[in-house]
This record gives structure tokens, C-alpha cells and sequence, in this order.
């Protein structure tokens, strides 16, 4: 398989030092002396209870559980000792990033130009960015955030062969046979284990340890790509970067962090008790269309098996408010109630899970000086291989801080000439170039769409239509997305 484009990094063997000069590598922050841990203030919309700050420390992709549907859960027989991992870390808040590391990373790629600043958090989101933002010729951005999140990407199809055709439809909407030629598979795609090598000489180039990462790969006849998802002190977390291949394993896409955390710790860790009263606060903020406020109410769950019931606490479900649906006469006759009442008036039941296993895991927190933290934390496996993690460090390190209500702008009134509808030209609908991110996740489509000038916007997760705005942008590309994978485009705008 021709390797043309890691020729370029090969020769750029200053890319070792950059990370050094970025920081000191996972490793050595999970092994050097831990800096003393200290609360952590999240902020949160006013009002909000302890269930939201550790939502909004989370990631919702770390939970796998189905909207509104509340769990109890319950220990299976032999369920182990939980982890005991401390240690936590931190992405201090405005890193410093000298324009000469970013020129190094950018030589790496085989960017052409100088550092420019970007606007920073307020404008664009940008710290540095070199080459051209018109995908004319290969760019490299740079985030301004704690993680120093950067972006590679080379330069854009301008042919305008992406532009799509039209299938043909009847007046009574049958579609007929499709006009559009079937697209060509490249040639010399990466296989998994080759994509993976490809990435593990690429990390090793950049100064990285490839060990330090664990590898989630798809690969089809059109693009391989590899999720590396960054491992501390042995715990995968939930740091990852990014790599996309496509014809005779030319990198199509890149993204990473140029920002090493800081180790801190060791953190007091929560019993299982406590971490079951987190699990059932995370499931069941939204139990049969009301939001449980007090977490203690929900009993169930609370008590390991063979223990006695702590004085004053509920050994049983407090019952819920009933539900109220709507009367039968508010309803359309050409509405199916069973998909269009609202979810707040469908009683829902919670589901038992059965935990059988538990393992050492990391926990997003954003803190509200613009740090970011991984925590410690639990992460749990049912019986019928559920994944639901919890930050597992103590209350006291997880404050929440309610943001300030800022008042509305007023809304500006257009002022537009008057079109006279008969003499407005038609609108011309081209389809946009969205090849290759199917089967990658999420953040990965997102890096692949945004190097064509293109964003993403979730319209369907795991078979459920979501409320989307009714706005049309021609360069907003709606997928559907299964089990965080994107499996397919819904639509353009």
C-alpha cells in the first residue's frame, strides 16, 4: 500500500519536541506528584439540583439508556469490589501556545503559511489557525480551549463533482429509477489492521506512545478510520483523537489535543450505596412525565442485598404522581396517540438492571474557570451489557455554581424590499458532499464535515426523530446516528 502522505511526516522530525513543549506526556502526569484536588464548580442553570451538575460533568454518550425510561437498579450475585483509582486530572484553563509550536505541527502536515490568531472563545472558537479557511489548500486550526483541541484537514474537492443529482418523481410522489451514476470505491483503502498502523506510526511521529491509546476502527471499501482514545494511568478516557483514510491511505482528516492534562488526587471515593443513588438520580430525573427532585424518595435500589436499611430511609418506591393524558376529544382523529402524546402525560415503568460488573472510569467536568476535568469514576455493566457510569469522587468536590440569567436581546426587525413572487428566480438545491462519515462517531463526522465547510446536526438517534429547528441551511447536513456511530444522512438543510 503507497504511504504518499505519512511521507511528508516523516520528514518532519521536530514534531517530536512539540508535544514537550505542550506539556509533559499522559504518562508522566499519571506518574508525577499529584497536585492536591480541589472542588470543582460547575455551573449550571439556575435552580438546577445535584442530578444536573453531574449530568452536566458528563458526557450523555458515557449512558446508554432509553429517553424518559427510568432503571432501578439492583447488585447481581458476585458483583466485585469497586475500583479504587483516585486520581483525577486536570486541562488547566488558558493553556499557553507559543505560534511556533503550531508552526511546527503545521510543517508536520505539510500546511503552508504562518500562525494567525483566530478570534478566541467569543468569536469563532479559534487560537491559531494556518493555511486558507476556503478548504483551497490544506489548514490547520487550533481551539482556544483548555485541551487545546486542534484540526487538520487537506484542501477541499473543488471540482464540483460532489454536486448531486435529482431522482425523478411522479405527480403522484412515486420515485422512479434513480439517474444518479453509482460512485466509484477509491482504490488501496486501508484495511483495519493497516489504518492501525498507519496511526500507531503517525502517534509515534508526533511524539506520541502509541501504547497510551486503545483503538476503535471502521473500515469500509470507501474510508478507514481509527478513534485513539487516550488512556491515563491504565483507564481509557474519554479523550480521543481522530484519523481518517481514504485512497491508497492518504490521510483525509485528522484531529487530536495538544494540551497533557495535570494529575491530581487522590480523591475520597463513594461507596456502592451512594454510587446506586447516583445511578437511579442520573436514569430517573424524568420518570412518568415528573421530575424527581428528591432522590431519597425513589427507595428501591438504595440497599444492598443482605444489608439492613439505613434509619429513616425507604425500603420501597414512593408512589408516583399519577399521570394525566389528554382526553380523548383533544386528540386529532388522524393522530395515533401512541406516538403523539406528549411524553409528560405517558406513565412510564422503571425498568430493573441487574449490575454484574464494574470497572474504573473517567468523568467529564467542566469547571467555571475554564478547566477540564476528568474524575474518577464508576462504570457499570448490566446483564444484558448496558453501560451506565457516575463520577465517583465525593459531593463536596462537585459544586454546583448557577449562572446568571442574562436578559433577552430584543429581537431585530427585518426590514426586506418587497419580491414580487413571479419574477424571484428558483431555488437551486445542491447536494452536499457527505461521503465517509458513515460509520464514525459523532465527533469524527463532525471534524470530516466541518473540513468541507460543512456542520452536522444530530436529527435521529437510535431510531427516535428528535425536535430539530425549522431553519434551512444549505450547509447543515441532518444524520441519524445508532449507538454513536453514524449510520446514514437524513437530510440536507
Amino acid at each position: 500500500m503507497t504511504r504518499s502522505r505519512l511521507t511528508i511526516m516523516t520528514a518532519a522530525t521536530s514534531a517530536v519536541l512539540l508535544f514537550a513543549a505542550c506539556g509533559q506526556s499522559a504518562d508522566d502526569a499519571a506518574s508525577s506528584l499529584l497536585q492536591p484536588p480541589r472542588p470543582i464548580s460547575v455551573v449550571s442553570a439556575p435552580g438546577a439540583g445535584s442530578a444536573e451538575v453531574r449530568l452536566a460533568g458528563g458526557d450523555a454518550a458515557m449512558s446508554s439508556m432509553p429517553a424518559f425510561a427510568g432503571y432501578t437498579f439492583e447488585l447481581g450475585p458476585d458483583f466485585p469490589s469497586l475500583p479504587t483509582g483516585s486520581t483525577g486530572y486536570q486541562y488547566p484553563a488558558n493553556p499557553a501556545l507559543e505560534p511556533e509550536v503550531v508552526a511546527q505541527l503545521a510543517q508536520a502536515f505539510g500546511v503552508e503559511g504562518e500562525p494567525v490568531p483566530g478570534g478566541g472563545p467569543t468569536v469563532d472558537g479559534v487560537r491559531w489557525r494556518v493555511g486558507p479557511d476556503d478548504g483551497s489548500a490544506p489548514s490547520l486550526t487550533v481551539s482556544d480551549d483548555a485541551q487545546l483541541n486542534f484540526n487538520y484537514s487537506p484542501a477541499w474537492d473543488q471540482s464540483g463533482t460532489s454536486v448531486g443529482c435529482a431522482e425523478p418523481v411522479s405527480s403522484e410522489g412515486t420515485v422512479g429509477e434513480s439517474a444518479c451514476p453509482e460512485p466509484v470505491p477509491p482504490v488501496n483503502v486501508p484495511t483495519v489492521d493497516e489504518a492501525e498502523q498507519l496511526v500507531t506510526d503517525l502517534l509515534g511521529e508526533l511524539g506520541q506512545d502509541p501504547s497510551a491509546f486503545e483503538f476503535d476502527t471502521y473500515a469500509d471499501e470507501y474510508s478507514a478510520n481509527v478513534t485513539a482514545w487516550s488512556e491515563l494511568d491504565g483507564v481509557r478516557s474519554p479523550v480521543a483523537w481522530g484519523f481518517g483514510y481514504s485512497e491508497n491511505g492518504v490521510l483525509q482528516w485528522m484531529n487530536g489535543v495538544l494540551a497533557t492534562p495535570v494529575a491530581a488526587g487522590p480523591y475520597p471515593l463513594i461507596g456502592i450505596d451512594e454510587a446506586l443513588v447516583r445511578l437511579d438520580e442520573q436514569t430517573n430525573q424524568f420518570r412518568g412525565g415528573v421530575y424527581m427532585d428528591d432522590l431519597a424518595t425513589t427507595g428501591g435500589a438504595l440497599v444492598r442485598e443482605g444489608q439492613e436499611a439505613p434509619v429513616g430511609a425507604p425500603t420501597e418506591p414512593a408512589p408516583l404522581p399519577p399521570a394525566s393524558p389528554l382526553p380523548p376529544e383533544t386528540i386529532p382523529a388522524s393522530v395515533d396517540p401512541a406516538v403523539s402524546i406528549p411524553v409528560d402525560t405517558i406513565p412510564v415503568e422503571p425498568m430493573v438492571a441487574t449490575l454484574v460488573d464494574v470497572k474504573a472510569d473517567l468523568w467529564w467536568a467542566f469547571d467555571d474557570d475554564g478547566s477540564v476535568w476528568l474524575l474518577p469514576a464508576y462504570s457499570f455493566t448490566t446483564s444484558d451489557d448496558g453501560i451506565f457510569t457516575v463520577p465517583a469522587v465525593t459531593d463536596e468536590f462537585l459544586v454546583i455554581v448557577e449562572s446568571p440569567v442574562d436578559e433577552p436581546l430584543p429581537m431585530p426587525v427585518p426590514v426586506e424590499d418587497p419580491v414580487d413572487p413571479s419574477t424571484e428566480p428558483p431555488v437551486s438545491v445542491v447536494e452536499a458532499d457527505t461521503s465517509g462519515v458513515e460509520g464514525l462517531g459523532v465527533p469524527e463526522s463532525t471534524a470530516v464535515l466541518e473540513s468541507r465547510g460543512l456542520t452536522l446536526r444530530v436529527a435521529r438517534e437510535d431510531g427516535v426523530d428528535l425536535a430539530v429547528t425549522a431553519d434551512f441551511s444549505s450547509s447543515r447536513v441532518n444524520v441519524a446516528v445508532d449507538a454513536g456511530l453514524v449510520t446514514g444522512v437524513v437530510s440536507i438543510g
